[in-house]
């Protein structure tokens, strides 16, 4: 991970995580494992390329289109817990749309790095739980999540 970069990179790479991003934590399909993602998408590999570079981790896939006049898309993805821990630090100032993921990502690595004191595995405790269930709220395709008022408060949540 690139930690000299600058605050205006900084903030335009923020602009596309916010626009055109995903940052997800959820659960393997057995609830035993987490899944840590920061990704992408665009139709500009170059631009992706460039965000891939000066962060200095991802890797870049690209992904066929759904029609026959739609352009191939392409998706830059990280999925180190270390990794986003470190991006999201860097560009959680930047952030307008990704602020909740961010705190709820940030918070529940956090957590994990205790708990896991070195170990492999870890249990989800009922506070993991809690984060991981927000964090899918977050990323609910089809619904206003502000206008249900889902507090995404951690301290709240921890407290």
């Amino acid at each position: 991970m690139n930690t000299n970069i600058s605050e205006l990179d900084k903030a335009y790479i923020a602009g596309f995580v916010d626009g055109e991003g995903n940052i997800s934590i959820y659960k393997d399909a057995r609830g035993s494992c987490l899944h840590y993602v920061i990704s992408i998408h665009n139709t500009n590999v170059e631009i992706l390329e460039w965000i891939r570079h000066t962060l200095g981790v991802g890797k870049i896939y690209s992904k066929d289109s759904k029609r026959d006049n739609w352009k191939i898309g392409y998706q830059l993805t990280t999925q180190r817990m270390s990794d986003m821990k470190d991006i999201l630090e860097q560009l959680k100032p930047y952030f307008r749309l990704k602020a909740p993921h961010a705190d709820i990502a940030l918070s529940l690595i956090s957590i994990r790095l205790m708990r896991r004191n070195g170990k492999k595995f870890v249990p989800l405790n009922d506070i993991e739980e809690v984060l991981v269930g927000v964090m899918k709220r977050l990323n609910h395709k089809g619904g206003n999540i502000w206008e249900e008022k889902l507090s995404y408060n951690v301290e709240q949540t921890l407290g």
